[in-house]
Parts: C-alpha cells; sequence; structure tokens
C-alpha cells in the first residue's frame, strides 16, 4: 500500500511513523519506505524501517526520522510498505 504525503511533510523537520503490518500468508521482511522526488535529480528512496513480518500476529514499524529535500521543493513525496 502507498499514502500520497505531500504538501504533509516539512524539510528539516523530525517525524514518527507507527504502523503495524500483518501478511496474508507466510513470512517477510516488510520494509517502510519514504519515495521524495525533488526538483532536479533523481528520485531518492528513504527506507525507514524495515520489520520481520507473518501472518500470525501484528508486528510493529516504529521509527523516527528528519525528512530532508536535498533536490529542491517535493513534487512527489509517498509512503508505502513493501
Amino acid at each position: 500500500p502507498a499514502q500520497n504525503v505531500l504538501g504533509r511533510l516539512q524539510a528539516g523537520q523530525h517525524y514518527r511513523l507507527t504502523a503495524w503490518v500483518r501478511l496474508g500468508a507466510g513470512a517477510a521482511s516488510v520494509k517502510a519506505t519514504l519515495a521524495y522526488t525533488g526538483s532536479s535529480g533523481p528520485p531518492v528512496f528513504n527506507g525507514l524501517q524495515t520489520v520481520a513480518a507473518n501472518a500470525t500476529g501484528w508486528t510493529p514499524i516504529d521509527v523516527t526520522f528528519r525528512h530532508t529535500e536535498p533536490n529542491g521543493p517535493a513534487s512527489a513525496l509517498v509512503l508505502y510498505f513493501e
């Protein structure tokens, strides 16, 4: 799943992401990633946290991060789990 967060985060500020993940079957790593595209340069993928998830219970993701925009103001900003 992905969530457009453009306009909700400000460069230079610290944020806390809390989420719970569970798989439909089996076990695998799940990574929370913030994908940033600025006014110049290629997209930047910031891997926030990776957890070991499974289908038998909920696994927390809890991470604090500082949002940066090294290639100018964001033209796209998407939080997703993979």
